[in-house]
């Protein structure tokens, strides 16, 4: 069965000007690099480009709620413009690097995400933890 295309519920799009943006030069993505640092992806996803995706670093967390998460972020990022599911807000980035902080931490995971990308590439972080007002129950406190 195929996926129904979602785009048009994703009202932020048009809330951050895409369509204007696609009409430039590199406006689709093209030329630029995207890194990920979570926990986990599905990079087989019907909307993602498995082709045009590496892991770089880091043990994958193994985890559905990680992998959901993941894959949402680089899909609402580079999902492709294939008429199912959704569609990225730049779906023709060059390639997507990810790196998990699984047994390398969030900071190395940074830094070889980060040594994958020249100028004007974009790394993107998707990570929070405990603050000053975490009282020790769930993610309340968080930053």
């Amino acid at each position: 069965m195929k996926t129904p295309a979602y785009d048009r519920r994703q009202g932020y799009r048009a809330a951050l000007g895409m369509e204007p943006a696609w009409a430039l030069p590199g406006g689709r993505g093209q030329g630029v690099q995207v890194a990920d640092v979570e926990g986990e992806w599905n990079e087989g996803h019907e909307d993602l480009p498995g082709d045009r995706y590496t892991h770089v670093a880091g043990r994958r967390m193994g985890n559905a709620a990680w992998r959901a998460h993941g894959t949402a972020v680089v899909g609402v990022v580079a999902a492709r413009d294939n008429g199912v599911g959704m569609l990225g807000l730049v779906p023709e980035v060059d390639h997507i690097y990810t790196a998990s902080l699984g047994g390398i931490g969030a900071a190395r995971a940074f830094f070889e995400a980060a040594k994958r990308l020249n100028a004007g590439d974009v790394l993107i972080v998707e990570l929070h933890g405990p603050g000053p007002n975490y009282k020790g129950r769930g993610q309340q406190g968080f930053v």
